[in-house]
């Protein structure tokens, strides 16, 4: 994996070296054909940055003979003034007829031999050439610049030879920079595809399973390794859970199997009985069949619960939400406690200094939570147990406290309280019910938005916290 990647990364570079060679090389191109040439300052009549040549041309506009003698226009003069430059006018055997700023070292007569070396060579000046006619007689006029300012370079070459050094050269440049690029390019490569090939392998490992990973989060990828470093905890975590919830419904499935066998049995024995040809009392038949309908009433609610359970499990139920005023709904519920059971030796106190808190609830669903929560406090309690409800609201959110005197759960018990069919060490055999009420429960306040937690000490009793953000 890292060679290939290491492949691929140089290929890139050999790319990119050979696109930039090509846009250098038009650039280049560009700017030799159609690049600035040398500039003059000051050219004649208000006209500024020309080159040379335009400059020296235009001087045949500028250039006067009258009776013999030539003249010059004051605009010509005073440009040939602020550039420094002189103009000497020859007739057509070389001689100077007229000169305009120029030094008396200057040549006064020239041979075609000198004219061209001169023009070659810069003697003295950068010289340029042009020339002007006047009456069917074409004069020639030289005209010096500061070799300082305006600089002349000529070269003599093979056109076939030259052409070949220059395909020679351009090839040994392209061939040292192909060369350079691939040496930086495999350096460079090995720091950046090593964490590459490092990430891949890691996402490898967590496609097979393998979530134990600690990759180090320094260097160009620390955000990435920290990422997969979160997501390996993650997943660890899940497989963990998945295992537990495994574990759980094999539980689950056990316990279900057998809660409903056990009713089954008794259903089918006293079923049996009542069918049999023996002679039974009135009495009895009907002690037979109340059992039958308790237990088959047992087998219905223990279905409902799994059914109800299951759909707030998997999201798919549907609150029926209300604006409820909480207050008036717990403190009818602590009423309908009152008056549903045997309650002469209970202690139910009830404490809220709020008249009325609206929130929106589904308050058959919300009734049947705190149902679970109080009965289990009588029913898992003795006779005597005090039990205290309290409702608060604080900063948006809604507290419920239930809390009695009771029994207590140990440490052991306190984190399975809310799992399917589970029973606490200290819970009495003779308790019947589906296992399910805590769960339903928990599963009722979640939906509503809320969290539910437990805190309890044995022989000192348990309390039950409910909060809901409003």
């Amino acid at each position: 994996m890292r060679l290939h990647l290491t492949l691929k990364y140089l290929m890139s570079i050999i790319m990119v070296i050979i696109v930039v060679g090509l846009v250098n090389g038009l650039i280049a191109f560009g700017l030799f054909q159609f690049g600035p040439r040398e500039s003059y300052s000051y050219g004649i009549a208000n006209e500024s940055y020309i080159s040379p040549e335009d400059y020296v041309r235009q001087f045949s506009k500028y250039i006067s003979l009258e009776e013999g003698r030539f003249s010059l226009d004051k605009n010509a003069q005073r440009s040939l003034i602020q550039n420094d430059a002189w103009i000497q006018v020859l007739d057509i055997n070389y001689k100077v007829n007229f000169q305009f700023n120029g030094n008396k070292e200057l040549p006064q007569i020239y041979t075609p031999m000198t004219l061209v070396h001169n023009y070659k060579y810069a003697n003295p000046d950068t010289m340029f050439v042009s020339e002007v006619s006047f009456e069917e007689e074409t004069y020639t006029y030289l005209i010096g610049m500061p070799y300082n300012d305006i600089q002349r370079t000529f070269f003599t070459f093979n056109k076939t030879y030259f052409a070949s050094i220059i395909g020679g050269l351009a090839l040994l440049v392209f061939a040292v920079d192909l060369v350079l690029g691939l040496l930086f390019g495999m350096g460079f490569s090995r720091g950046l595809t090593k964490p590459v090939g490092e990430i891949i392998k890691s996402i490898e490992d967590l496609t097979v399973g393998y979530y134990n990973q600690v990759l180090p989060t320094n260097g160009l990828y620390g955000s990435v390794f920290s990422n997969i470093n979160k997501l390996s905890d993650q997943l660890q975590a899940n497989e963990k859970e998945r295992v537990a919830i495994d574990a759980m419904r094999e539980s689950w499935i056990s316990n279900i199997s057998h809660d409903i066998k056990t009713p089954l049995a008794s259903i089918r024995g006293y079923g049996e009985l009542l069918h049999s040809d023996e002679k039974m009392s009135v009495e009895n038949m009907r002690r037979y069949a109340k059992v039958i309908e308790d237990k088959a009433l047992y087998i219905s609610n223990l279905v409902d619960d799994l059914n109800l359970s299951t759909r707030l499990e998997s999201g798919y139920f549907v609150l029926n939400l209300q604006m409820v005023n909480i207050v008036t709904l717990l403190r009818d519920i602590v009423i309908d406690v009152l008056n549903g059971v045997d309650m002469s030796n209970v202690y139910l106190d009830w404490c809220c200094d709020e008249i009325q808190i609206l929130c929106q609830l589904d308050p058959v669903l919300f009734r049947r939570a705190i149902n679970n929560i109080l009965y289990n406090a009588i029913i898992h309690n003795d006779k005597s147990v005090n039990i205290k409800v309290k409702l608060t609201y604080e900063e948006n959110k809604i507290y419920i406290w239930v809390a009695d005197d009771g029994k207590g759960i140990s440490p052991e018990d306190l984190p399975y309280i809310f799992n399917r069919h589970y029973r606490g060490t200290n819970t009495s055999n003779i308790v019947e019910g589906t296992g399910l009420g805590m769960t339903i429960t928990k599963q009722i306040i979640k939906a509503h938005g809320g969290e539910i937690s437990v805190n309890g000490e044995l022989g000192i009793g348990t309390c039950f916290e409910v909060v809901l953000i409003n």
